[in-house]
């Protein structure tokens, strides 16, 4: 049996041995006369490496040379790419590649493929050619998938893992999905040693996949130990992991603690792992056995600050700054300072370029562990914003607590309680109060929240002000947000993002005696907006909208955004991205019609309740603190804002979303 399971087909078991004489035929390749090119000079090697004009490939039938090209890092000239490299660097870069070209036979279904020979001819000192023989094989399918693993429960599991299905290509990337879905089932189920393995028995053009688990005994969590902490209070980290003695080990819930330490913001590193010496003494054969469990953090300083600035064509320059510490007193306990100034790059009506346009202060307090594993946090904030027509003087001051409820989904309750002094003649009064009880259900799976690349973002946002509360306002908020970050190959991303979101007035409201519109009984700093860097580029922050006969943006109680865009690196930290945007604010939900998304392609005059659409590309700079990015948006459709420009440019520092 033990046999069996590490049987493999002659020419799938010897790619070692197979690679090894490729790499001996080129280095013959290298030295023979014979070739059909001449070596080089003596002194070829001081410059710079001969140039490859050519990659051929012979025996590929079924595959494209275009396809296994893609696939290798080595590139053969071509007058459409003229700043790709195309050097031939040696034959370990060979090697390497004709491993890749192997690997994508495998991941089509062709896993006897076999490199079967590899030349590198001398054209000249300057050019060699590169020409790779190989044998396809026939495609192989999935006759059956076997499961061989003790004890009913466990098999029961791990066979619902299995995502291989009988009539389908025998793909090398399934077969390494499927086994690592098993390792993490039967590692989930406290078998932490678990060992996987696979057996192919080919027949023809068909095979048959048998996966064996040997599970070896269930693991137990022992004593906890911790190393590496020095400013850090010990205690800080033991809360976070949070396994009783007895407790059996689960991958997913040390990866969760593993999560929230880093979340901290404490950690350079933090390593989690069972201390498996107990275990080497037991052995496999044990039904289960006890192993301690070892921590090790390193630390990193806790102190921060940081900066930024951005700015539209036509809009604000911003000013950003902050300062934190993110461990008082050894608890993890942080405070945080953080402020932003905006000026006026235009002159406007009553605004002067140059003008004050905002400016905001706030002062937080985060405490980890305020009950449970529950954070908290106190907020205070001081803000001032100018409009065209009017200004207003914010203070305000928020509770909110926190609840992760799994590794990716976290749940946030807050009270929030603002001071608002306004002159906008809309507004029944000149100085009132508003307060908040919100609840928000986030689900956050990306790799990098300041720059994804893969995953995605769910959050839905419930919010009901005034009321038994008290305040000036009552309405309620419903805004719900999604994204995704799909990987396109090894160096695309395709980003997109749908938000939506409806206000609900009850009440007068702080709407001005006389004034019907139900658009106005929600204070102005609420209302939901629409335009910019971060919501459709191209036009001016915050302009999309109804407005008053003022000619002042009013914000919405209804918005809609829809955001796609492709990112790619460029050279060095700098990428590009290509995207499109469409979207508005609205006074209500019902004036957004199927009309409305057809209009600015045909009409001659411009609507403000029309959805605006913007194209666009951009480059983004990779700093520490995510990326710099520059954004050139352009206006689509017949009709503008009228006044304003075609396109418009966006300074910032992070992803639009």
């Amino acid at each position: 049996m033990n046999a069996m399971r590490t049987a493999r087909p002659a020419s799938v078991g010897a790619r070692g041995a197979c690679l090894a004489l490729v790499l001996g035929a080129v280095v013959l390749a290298l030295g023979s006369a014979g070739c059909g090119g001449r070596p080089p000079a003596p002194d070829a090697g001081v410059g710079a490496p001969p140039r490859i004009r050519a990659i051929r490939f012979d025996g590929n039938a079924q595959v494209s040379a275009g396809a296994l090209r893609d696939v290798m890092h080595l590139r053969p000239h071509a007058w459409w790419r003229p700043f790709q490299e195309n050097y031939f660097y040696g034959t370990d870069h060979l090697e390497r590649d004709l491993e890749r070209v192997l690997a994508h036979y495998h991941n089509q279904g062709f896993v006897l493929a076999r490199i079967d020979e590899a030349y590198v001819r001398y054209i000249d000192p300057e050019w060699v050619d590169l020409e790779i023989e190989l044998t396809e094989g026939r495609r192989v399918f999935v006759r059956e998938v076997a499961l061989e693993v003790s004890g009913a429960r466990l098999r029961e599991k791990l066979r619902s893992q299995l995502r291989l299905r009988v009539g389908a290509p025998l793909l090398e990337v399934r077969l390494r999905e499927d086994e690592e879905r098993l390792q993490e089932a039967a590692e989930e189920a406290g078998y932490a040693a678990a060992q996987v393995t696979r057996e192919m028995r080919f027949a023809g053009d068909s095979a048959t996949v048998v996966y064996w688990v040997d599970r070896g005994p269930l693991v137990r969590v022992g004593d906890v130990h911790i190393t590496g902490v020095q400013r850090t209070h010990p205690s800080v980290v033991r809360r976070e992991i949070r396994f009783d003695r007895g407790d059996v080990f689960r991958r997913a819930r040390a990866a969760a603690f593993q999560d929230r330490l880093f979340e901290l913001g404490l950690f350079r590193t933090v390593r989690l792992r069972p201390d498996y010496e107990r275990f080497a003494r037991v052995g496999r054969a044990a039904r289960e056995v006890t192993v301690d469990l070892a921590v090790a953090v390193a630390e990193k300083p806790a102190g921060w600050y940081g900066f930024g600035f951005g700015l539209s064509s036509s809009d604000q320059l911003r000013l950003l700054g902050e300062w934190g510490y993110r461990n008082v007193m050894g608890r993890a306990r942080a405070v945080q300072v953080s402020g932003q100034i905006g000026f006026w790059l235009e002159a406007a009506s009553g605004i002067e370029a140059g003008d004050l346009a905002e400016h905001e202060v706030e002062l937080s307090y985060t405490e980890p562990w305020v009950f449970s594993p529950v954070w908290g946090q106190l907020q205070l904030y001081s803000r001032y914003h100018q409009e065209a027509t009017f200004d207003e003087r914010i203070y305000g001051l928020v509770v909110s607590a926190r609840r992760d409820l799994s590794r990716f989904e976290r749940l946030l309750a807050s009270f929030e309680n603002k001071w608002v002094a306004t002159t906008d003649s809309t507004s029944a009064r000149s100085d009132f109060q508003t307060r908040f009880l919100s609840l928000s259900l986030a689900a956050d799976r990306r790799d990098f929240a300041l720059d994804p690349h893969r995953g995605s973002f769910a959050q839905v946002r419930t919010e009901y002000a005034g009321g038994f509360l008290g305040g000036a306002a009552s309405f309620v908020r419903l805004l719900a947000t999604g994204s995704v970050y799909v990987p396109l190959g090894s160096e695309l991303t395709w980003a997109a993002r749908a938000r939506a979101g409806w206000i609900r007035p009850i009440g007068r409201g702080v709407a001005a005696e006389g004034q019907p519109r139900e658009l106005l009984r929600v204070p102005f700093d609420e209302r939901f907006r629409a335009g910019g860097g971060t919501t459709v580029r191209g036009y001016d922050e915050r302009s999309l909208g109804p407005y008053s006969t003022e000619g002042q943006p009013l914000g919405g109680l209804a918005t809609l955004l829809l955001n796609t865009e492709v990112r790619f690196p460029l050279v060095w930290q700098i990428g590009g991205a290509v995207f499109l945007d469409a979207g508005n604010v609205w006074e209500t939900f019902e004036q957004l019609t199927w009309s409305r998304w057809s209009r600015p392609w045909s009409a001659e005059e411009y609507s403000e309740l029309d959805v605006a659409f913007s194209f666009g590309t951009g480059l983004r700079l990779a700093t520490p603190v995510g990326p710099l990015r520059l954004d050139y948006g352009i206006k689509l459709g017949r009709s503008r804002p009228p006044g304003t420009p075609r396109h418009e440019w966006h300074l910032s520092l992070g992803q639009a979303f």
